[in-house]
């Protein structure tokens, strides 16, 4: 029996078991008080990679000490398009 390259499913998780349910347009959702850890990944259907520097998990979210913490989410978002955030803080 020979070597059978793993498939993409095998290597990402099933996307719409871990997706929140989010309008389907929203670009970025990360839920920081249900990813703990360094790196996660984002909770709508593109599925970035996120990088947390500093912040510190808790159950109901992160804390970023004002200075020198923040999550990298890369380039999800275009600015050069009219975009709306939205934020609990």
């Amino acid at each position: 029996m020979g070597l059978v390259a793993p498939t993409a499913s095998y290597l990402r998780p099933d996307i719409d078991s871990l997706i929140d349910e989010v309008d389907s347009s929203c670009v970025l959702y990360v839920p920081l008080h249900k990813l703990p850890g360094s790196v996660f990944y984002s909770r709508d259907r593109n599925w970035r990679q996120c990088k947390n520097t500093g912040a510190i998990w808790t159950p109901q979210g992160r804390k970023f000490d004002g200075t020198d913490d923040w999550i990298d989410v890369g380039n999800a978002l275009d600015m050069n398009e009219e975009i709306t955030l939205s934020a609990w803080i």
